[in-house]
Order: C-alpha cells, then structure tokens, then sequence
C-alpha cells in the first residue's frame, strides 16, 4: 500500500498563519502559508489553505498553482 499523503492540518506553521488571517495581517499571513507549502510539499492542509488564502487575494493564478499541485499528489 502507498505511503498516505501528509493532511496534518495542525502544523505550527498553518496555525500561526491562520491567527495572522484572524488578525487582519493578510500579507504576512500570505507569506507564511506560501513558505509553509514549500517546506511541507505534500500537507493537503497547507496546499489547501494557501491556495484558499491568495484566492481570497485575488491572486488567482497563484492559487490555481496550488490548487494544481493538490491535484497531482
């Protein structure tokens, strides 16, 4: 049986981004959920929320990328 991909929603990192969501720091929060993602490569959680955070931007590209990547793993 394959290895299950990581869906550890409860990363240190995903946790703090979300309280900066929470606080109205929607840059920083960004910017943790983006390094997240890359430091976590296959986290469904962090895919997934970063993809949800830059849609919430308006970044569309950017989060069909995410989006993307959830869908190969």
């Amino acid at each position: 049986m394959a290895p299950a991909k990581t869906v550890e929603a409860e990363l240190p990192e995903l946790q703090r981004a979300r309280a900066l969501w929470a606080a109205n720091r929607f840059d920083d929060a960004v910017r943790l959920f983006v390094e997240t993602a890359a430091r976590h490569p296959q986290n469904v959680a962090a895919l997934v929320d970063t993809a949800r955070a830059l849609g919430h931007r308006h970044e569309i590209k950017r989060a069909i990328g995410y989006l993307n990547r959830l869908r190969a793993l």
